[in-house]
């Protein structure tokens, strides 16, 4: 059985830091078959090519802007017709619902987009059983773990009738400078989606820069990718 294919996003809106962690990732074996990925290349014809696309952290509406509305109509209609996405911090506020430059992927939006900055600290996570379940863990609390400005959600249309499930919630709160205390304990931290035929997982905080956690991030592309041949 091949190693599934997976892409990098690397252009505007990503440090190269962020880049760096990734590609170490690859080094060491925790992600096999990572190629990276400019704006340029986000067309259908090369996507459907990966097994899973991965829009990192960095700043969501720089990439969005970056990938410019072409680049995200061709990345929807990936996703769309069975291609799996991976968006992480600013890769989640990218795939969310709420802003004018977002691709609206997930049917949740952040709860104070005027505070949306909450600050960068180390904190708790929990599974929820239907996280447990699907990425095959039996974590229940996760602590520890890199949070540095992930979004904050909340149902963006209790309308949209979606496939939806809270894989995983935040088990503290953080907020920022002029924000409201108590909005974060117990909302999703980790959210999946179908979107056509196609999976979306949002991640607000970043299990890839969180040392002895790193693996939910292989738990979680290999859900993403289960049954691609």
């Amino acid at each position: 059985m091949r190693n599934k294919k997976i892409g990098l996003y690397i252009s505007d809106g990503v440090t190269s830091g962020t880049i760096n962690t990734w590609l170490t990732h690859y080094k060491t074996g925790l992600i096999k078959n990572l190629s990276v990925l400019k704006a340029g290349d986000f067309t259908f014809k090369i996507l459907q090519q990966y097994d899973c696309i991965i829009l990192p952290g960095g700043s969501g509406s720089k990439i969005c802007n970056t990938l410019g509305d072409t680049g995200k109509s061709e990345l929807k209609k990936y996703v769309e017709q069975g291609g799996n996405l991976l968006g992480i911090c600013a890769g989640a506020y990218a795939v969310s619902s709420g802003y004018d430059w977002s691709m609206s992927l997930i049917n949740y939006e952040l709860i104070d987009k005027k505070n949306a900055h909450r600050g960068e600290s180390n904190i708790k996570f929990a599974l929820t059983d239907a996280g447990r379940k699907l990425l095959k863990l039996k974590d229940i609390e996760l602590p520890d773990i890199y949070y540095h400005n992930g979004p904050v959600w909340k149902i963006f249309s209790e309308d949209i009738k979606k496939y939806s499930n809270v894989l995983a919630v935040f088990s503290e709160d953080i907020y920022a400078k002029d924000g409201t205390a108590g909005e974060a304990p117990d909302t999703p931290s980790i959210i999946y989606e179908k979107f056509g035929i196609g999976k979306v997982i949002a991640i607000s905080p970043h299990f890839e820069k969180s040392k002895g956690h790193e693996y939910i991030i292989k738990s979680v592309i290999r859900f993403l990718t289960k049954g691609k041949k």
